[in-house]
């Protein structure tokens, strides 16, 4: 479900993004596995026309969903 929308923009939808959270019994750095899926998520943007991101909750086990917003 997207956020509210922040002011002057349109819902352009959401994306879910994924990397790899864990390596074995090792698991990676949580401020890097949260940057890499904020770079995912910025990448997706311009499919659906969007020119900002903004996170629908926290990261878990590696995946994030964000939505896409069209601002003026």
């Amino acid at each position: 479900m997207l956020a509210a929308a922040p002011a002057g923009c349109e819902a352009r939808g959401e994306v879910v993004v994924s990397v790899t959270h864990k390596v074995g019994f090792y698991e990676r750095d949580a401020l890097r596995v949260r940057d890499e899926l904020e770079v995912l998520a910025r990448n997706e943007a311009p499919r659906l026309g969007a020119n900002r991101i903004s996170p629908l909750g926290p990261p878990a086990e590696g995946e994030q969903r964000w939505a896409m917003w069209r601002c003026r």
